[in-house]
């Protein structure tokens, strides 16, 4: 089971840049011990390109689990949804695993749950 995420609204006066982070392409089930691809994408709510930027996904732990580098173009038929597809490890005990991304090429690091899984 995958549940969406996203970040908290900005507080006034915050300088930060809100960014949202979607994934798709989830799996609806993996196979203990093998990799699995899922895109993840990201948008600034002003819709300045975000071209290059990294994204982790991490796990519950914190440790890194991928990376992934967000493509030269948007997604077809959106204003400014970058995107890259992403390789991660399956989990090596069954059970429900909580992933996270988070958009670190930018000035300020956030992070944001992009799902849960039950393997």
């Amino acid at each position: 089971m995958i549940e969406g995420g996203s970040s908290p609204p900005p507080q006034e006066g915050d300088e930060a840049l809100c960014v949202w982070l979607q994934a798709w392409s989830v799996p609806e089930a993996v196979v203990l011990e093998t990799a699995f691809t899922l895109k993840v994408g990201a948008k600034a709510a002003d819709e300045r390109p975000l071209a290059g930027a990294v994204i982790e996904v991490i796990d519950d732990g914190e440790a890194v689990l991928a990376r992934g580098t967000l493509g030269e173009a948007p997604w077809p038929d959106t204003a400014a949804l970058y995107w890259t597809e992403i390789e991660l490890p399956a989990p090596q005990k069954a059970g429900q695993h909580t992933w996270r991304a988070r958009l670190v090429a930018l000035p300020q690091e956030t992070v944001f749950e992009i799902g849960r899984a039950h393997v």
